[in-house]
């Protein structure tokens, strides 16, 4: 099969790596001939022959990879180890770093970043400032955002509900408590609780002082 990018002249260095900006030799998905990508530092880290692409100034380097329909857009940043597959996303200043990966039509996004083992797959989304590392694997239908960090199991929780709603609870990187909840934007607990009623305020209220959070 035709390999479907070449590196261009035009490079930058990032961490003491040169990289190399991107152009599409052949058309493929929503890519046309001749557009120009993003910047990697060689061929190892954007798979060739499939449909995954690295975008505008996005930056992938050192042994990070995309592939299978993996995309990194506008000024985001994967790098060390980090695997972006199956259609998962890192867009806007979002980071990827270490052994982290994106998988399964996950999206980092904003200011969020990811490292360590960290794997997000299914329809999460982690946006905002809101930082995953350690070994922890977070799948499912939820979104992560604010100023929540996450580095295992017990440092976040999700109910959901018989109409199929899911709220998510996450500590944020000082004392704060962050909520998402479907139909909802990622707010402080402060303003969830003036955005549900008392009855489900009152059950999260009792949930977060069996984990000690409060």
């Amino acid at each position: 099969m035709e390999k479907k990018y070449q590196l261009t002249k035009e490079s930058i260095e990032i961490d003491g790596h040169k990289l190399y900006r991107i152009q599409a030799v052949r058309e493929f998905s929503v890519v046309e001939k001749g557009e120009y990508g993003g910047f990697i530092e060689s061929e190892k880290n954007l798979n060739q022959y499939d449909d995954s692409w690295v975008s505008k100034d996005a930056k992938v380097y050192e042994q990070a990879y995309v592939k299978d329909y993996g995309e990194v857009n506008q000024e985001a940043v994967v790098k060390g180890n980090g695997i972006i597959e199956k259609f998962g996303k890192v867009f806007n200043n979002a980071v990827v770093d270490e052994f982290a990966c994106v998988t399964g039509n996950a999206q980092i996004i904003q200011n969020a970043s990811i490292a360590g083992h960290a794997v997000i797959t299914d329809a999460v989304v982690i946006s905002g400032d809101a930082q995953i590392f350690g070994d922890v694997k977070i799948t499912g239908v939820m979104h992560i955002g604010g100023t929540a960090v996450i580095s295992s199991l017990d440092d976040y929780f999700s109910i959901s509900s018989m109409d199929e709603s899911i709220l998510i609870i996450a500590k944020g990187r000082g004392q704060e408590i962050w909520a998402y909840r479907t139909g909802l934007s990622t707010v402080t607990f402060t303003e969830y609780k003036k955005q549900v009623s008392s009855l489900e305020f009152e059950l999260v209220l009792k949930i977060l002082s069996l984990k000690g959070w409060i």
